[in-house]
């Protein structure tokens, strides 16, 4: 219930009856037909680059890529076209958000590095080549899903609320 604060809990805190009651309610509800915006936003934040996290680049381009991809592709076939724009609004500016600040972030930290050793226009040249790479995989993943069943491997009955969720 996205109108209701986040409440984290530890494995421990979880009886094995709560599990269980909430995969029976999966297995027979699924997830419902609506985005969990928050969650996606949630999930998108913190997608800024340093020195120190650095070696994550090529995951959080496919992550954001991929997770944009597969939410265009859910909008485009699980709503109705006036339904479409609205959530195409919501999905391209949490994705363009995201994607701006991966890309500032790598280009201050890590450009901003080489400009200091006197190349000039570094810091913007690798912005810019950030903000392409995740259109370029995001494109990728877009064909990718247009030509290939992403859940045909899901016959599980127990198992198809997966297709509605969009971060599996």
């Amino acid at each position: 219930d996205t109108s209701k604060p986040v409440k984290l809990m530890l494995e421990s805190q979880v009886s094995q009856e709560n599990l269980d009651a909430f995969r029976a309610q999966l297995e027979a509800n699924g997830l419902g037909d609506a985005i969990d915006w928050r969650g996606v936003q949630e999930d998108f934040l913190h997608m800024d680059l340093r020195f120190d996290n650095a070696d994550r680049f090529a995951t959080k381009v496919d992550y954001l890529a991929s997770r944009y991809a597969i939410l265009k592709d859910r909008i485009q076939t699980q709503y109705t076209v006036d339904q479409m724009a609205q959530e195409m609004q919501t999905l391209d500016t949490l994705y363009t958000k995201a994607k701006e600040e991966l890309a500032t972030s790598y280009a201050d930290h890590i450009g901003g590095f080489y400009e200091d050793l006197g190349q000039t226009g570094a810091a913007q040249e690798m912005r810019e080549s950030v903000l392409e790479t995740i259109d370029r995989k995001a494109d990728a993943y877009t064909t990718y899903l247009a030509q290939n069943d992403l859940y045909g491997e899901i016959t599980d009955p127990s198992q198809q609320w997966l297709k509605q969720d969009d971060g599996y």
